[in-house]
């Protein structure tokens, strides 16, 4: 969402270049769509904005990952990035979440922070011959750099504001395209054009991904750093015995995805896994009024449930949520 845009942004040239909000001071080496020297490649932009973070992106410690930029697995992508067809979001997903002719990555230790070595002192390696990472890039992505309107704001709101501010700068590119500004061809329109489609299809799969990693929140299912924050333990609680079981069966649905088989990999084609209140509370009538008494005491815990499990990072996951429902809603309409 945020590179296309990017590129949507190349309608301004001259002075306008100074409209320009995403990644200004990025320099690489594609030339703009309306001819701006010094633009950049996917893989620039990346680099540019990428941030380290000061923890370890999984249980088996990991560290964040800045591939080489001659080892990034672009697939059958771009040769030319001011190439309409080439142009898509589901390129662009690709590329950034897989790398190749990675051999080893170091294994590190989670309590040191420092690379796991073997009985001889050796620094220890996992072996990935053959394999990809994925994802490609991991870490956090620096607001500052890539929106620095937003350098200044405080670091509570910074990155969800910028996010949402995304929207913003897609309407004011697209509101310029749409004022046919002089020296525009036939061909730089219709490439611009196209990074503003592509970037409504973004949009709504960055809606997708956040939707179904809140989903499998809900379900206990996003990994075992808070094994309680689900919504069974936080709406019925938990019989006793082990393993610990709901005392009420929580039922899921799929529920339909923006961008629906658009994007290639993204694990939402088939739709987003959520709890559903509705097909619970259906499913278990009896359940629910022997432990709520009825269904609308059972459907006011439910939601206040949500809300305490949004508050459980601190409503970090759920302002993202919010945040990049905003920038869909702007971007989409």
């Amino acid at each position: 969402m945020l590179y296309l845009t990017y590129i949507a942004e190349e309608v301004y040239t001259g002075a306008d270049t100074n409209r320009m909000s995403i990644a200004p001071g990025c320099v690489g080496t594609r030339p703009g769509v309306r001819g701006q020297a010094g633009r950049c490649t996917l893989g620039e932009f990346c680099e540019y904005v990428w941030s380290t973070t000061s923890t370890y992106v999984d249980p088996g410690g990991a560290p964040d990952v800045r591939p080489n930029q001659k080892e990034l697995f672009w697939g059958n992508m771009v040769k030319n990035w001011n190439d309409a067809g080439s142009l898509t979001a589901n390129n662009i997903f690709n590329a950034i979440s897989r790398t190749a002719k990675v051999t080893k990555q170091p294994i590190m230790n989670p309590r040191t922070g420092e690379q796991a070595v073997d009985k001889d002192g050796n620094p220890r390696f996992k072996d990935l011959l053959g394999k990809r990472l994925t994802p490609g890039f991991t870490g956090y992505m620096d607001t500052g750099v890539a929106m620095p309107a937003f350098a200044s704001a405080p670091a509570q709101t910074r990155y969800y504001d910028a996010m949402e501010d995304v929207g913003n700068v897609y309407q004011r590119a697209k509101a310029h395209l749409d004022s046919n500004p002089a020296g525009l061809t036939d061909a730089q329109r219709s490439v611009l054009n196209k990074a503003l489609a592509e970037a409504r299809t973004a949009a709504e799969l960055a809606v997708d991904l956040r939707n179904k990693m809140h989903g499998k929140l809900l379900q206990g299912k996003a990994g075992s750093a808070l094994p309680d924050k689900t919504l069974a333990g936080n709406w019925c609680g938990w019989a006793s015995g082990s393993p610990r079981r709901s005392l009420i069966p929580i039922i899921s649905v799929n529920e339909p995805s923006l961008s629906g088989n658009k994007i290639q990999g993204s694990g939402v084609d088939k739709g987003i896994e959520m709890p559903s209140k509705d097909a619970t509370l259906a499913t278990s009538p009896d359940a629910v009024d022997a432990r709520f008494g009825d269904r609308a005491a059972a459907s006011t815990a439910w939601e206040a449930a949500l809300q305490a499990i949004d508050n459980v990072d601190g409503g970090n996951h759920a302002h993202m949520l919010r945040s990049l429902r905003t920038a869909h809603q702007r971007i989409c309409g």
